[in-house]
């Protein structure tokens, strides 16, 4: 099963315990315009939450009859001005488990945002 099955799967499920929930919130979309590789159609980079349990992110290249082009997501945590510290990575894709529910701020890729997952 390629990354981007895997992701839709993985987003519909999201998608339908954040309703249920309604603690959930999931960004989904394309990447600013880059070059394409050859035969691959869309670049996704971005991240979904799971509440305040976990905290998802991604970054590939949809390639439709070959392999997705996986690319390097890290999950970052705000730790003082200008600081911050890396609290998972991959390629491809990228999973943090919160280990407690204090208020942080996190970052994947350039988008920053609240989170009650320690």
């Amino acid at each position: 099963m390629s990354v981007a099955s895997r992701l839709r799967s993985r987003l519909a499920m999201a998608v339908a315990a954040g309703l249920l929930a309604t603690a959930g919130s999931v960004v989904v979309g394309a990447a600013p315009a880059q070059a394409i590789p050859p035969g691959c159609i869309s670049h996704w980079i971005g991240h979904w939450e799971d509440g305040d349990q976990s905290i998802h992110a991604y970054n590939f290249w949809e390639c439709p009859g070959k392999p997705d082009l996986l690319q390097g997501i890290s999950i970052q945590r705000y730790v003082s001005p200008g600081v911050w510290t890396t609290v998972a990575s991959g390629m491809g894709y990228a999973d943090y488990y919160c280990n407690g529910h204090a208020l942080n701020i996190f970052k994947v890729a350039s988008d920053e945002f609240f989170n009650t997952c320690g």
